[in-house]
Formats: C-alpha cells, structure tokens, sequence
C-alpha cells in the first residue's frame, strides 16, 4: 500500500476564484510583482490541517476523523477581505488574502476537527489557526529591492472585502506532486447541515 499526501480544506467558489485572480492580477503588474510566484487560482484553497503522507490503509480514519469534527455544525458563512505577507511586507515570502468569519464559528470548526484528527494519531500544527488563502510565493532568486516592492505593493491594496461564500463542506484532499504542480482529488467530503437552533 502507498502512502498519500492528505490535506483538510475548503473548496472555493468560482466568484472568490475570480476574486482572487484579480487581486494577483492587480499585484502582479504593479513593481514588485515579479518576485512573486503567483499561484493558480484552481490550486487555492481553505486549509484546515495539513496531515502529509499518510498509508492508505489509514484513509478511511481520517475520512471518519473529519466527519466527526464536522457534526453539529451547519453552514458557515466567510468574507475574503485584505492582502497581507507573511513574515511581514518588510520580508514578504507569502502573499495572502484574508479569511474573516465573525462569529468563530469557522476556528470552532477547525479545533474540532483536529481534536478528532489526534485522536486517530495526527496531532495538529501547534501554530494558531489563522485562516488565509496564499496566492503567491516569493521567488527564491527575487532581489531584496524587488522583495520590498512587492511587500509596498501589498500594502498598498484597500482593505476591502473581495468575495464571500457560504462553506458547506468539508473535503479531505489527495496532493499529487508533479513537475507542473500539484494535483488535487477530492478523496471524502463531510456535509455542514446542523440546523440552527431556533430564534437564529
């Protein structure tokens, strides 16, 4: 039995999709956009957990894992607002758009999932939770005076919401590495559909 690249996400909607596409376009025009490797917009996603190799054998653990974290909860509802860096702009080396759900609801979801995820022997990320959907990547050779353009560039853009959408699902990921990038199957999906208690 091989092993499988396994990852926790959310899919995005075509209009967040399109959302996102434009807000790289805008970055990467600007000075500075070409020290950035800017991902396509079909290999984006929500991730919840990153859980790497795992045998599968194991798969159907994790399928159930993430069905479980998922029970009780119905749809959520999340804006994609703001670009940000990570570290920082200073010395950007991720470009992301921002994920904002004020209720907490989404982090709530994210927590329970992992705690059936350990369960089953894989232990999440000790870093908080911070939900954001990387759309670019600095170049490894980029000059520092580009990187700091970039970051400019970044700065630069309003603090406004992009796109919104509604996460009903949550899917367990196959990553398959090639020399063009990587290809994603969707291997389970688990259904949001709690009902809100009443007076919601």
């Amino acid at each position: 039995m091989t092993d499988v690249r396994t990852f926790v996400a959310v899919t995005l909607e075509p209009e967040v999709l399109r959302a996102l596409e434009e807000a790289q376009a805008r970055l990467r025009g600007m000075e500075g956009g070409r020290a950035c490797r800017w991902v396509d917009a079909e290999s984006i996603h929500l991730t919840f957990h990153f859980l790497g190799d795992v045998p599968a054998e194991r798969l159907q653990e994790v399928f159930d894992a993430v069905a479980r974290g998922s029970r009780g909860f119905g749809p959520i509802d999340i804006a994609i607002a703001g670009l940000g860096c990570f570290p920082n702009t200073r010395q950007p080396r991720i470009v992301w758009a921002g994920v904002r759900e004020a209720s907490g609801r989404l982090a709530d979801l994210q927590r329970a999932i992992g705690r059936e995820l350990a369960g089953v022997g894989y232990p999440p990320e000790r870093r908080p939770f911070t939900p954001h959907l990387t759309i670019g990547r600095a170049r490894r050779d980029a000059a520092r005076p580009d990187l700091a353009a970039l970051g400019r560039a970044v700065s630069a853009q309003p603090e406004e919401t992009l796109a919104t959408m509604r996460v009903q699902r949550v899917h367990v990921i196959k990553s398959d590495l090639h020399p063009s990038g990587a290809v994603y199957t969707i291997m389970s999906s688990s259904a949001l559909d709690a009902q809100p208690p009443r007076g919601e």
